[in-house]
């Protein structure tokens, strides 16, 4: 299972194009849309009713949810996009959670996330 932990501001781009990747290497996949807007995720994850239960899955709420996902013995990769502050606690507790000493397989893009305005 692959565990998608979305960033607010580019969480539908980011979902799709995770979706497609865990889906073409035979993974199933499970969302965590971020907090602040996670309806869009929800109508998106609609678009794939038509595969197989449990192929993919969205899960809402807040920090704590991630930190489920990434401490979940049956994920076995992660991508993250946000912060680098949650990027860490990501790898940390992933880490952490691993009795066998392996690192969930994870893709961390981290962000000051401060927009630009010039």
């Amino acid at each position: 299972m692959t565990a998608l932990l979305l960033p607010f501001d580019l969480a539908l781009p980011v979902m799709g194009s995770g979706i497609a990747r865990a889906l073409a290497a035979g993974q199933s996949v499970i969302c965590k849309p971020p907090a602040q807007n996670p309806l869009t995720c929800l109508a998106l994850a609609r678009a794939f009713d038509g595969l197989p239960d449990g192929m993919v899955s969205v899960v809402t709420g807040g920090p704590a949810v991630g930190s489920a996902l990434s401490a979940h013995p049956a994920v076995a990769a992660i991508m993250f996009t946000g912060s680098s502050s949650a990027g860490l606690e990501v790898a940390t507790t992933a880490r952490a959670s691993d009795s066998t000493w392996r690192l969930a397989r994870s893709t961390l893009k981290s962000y000051v996330g401060t927009p630009i305005s010039i």
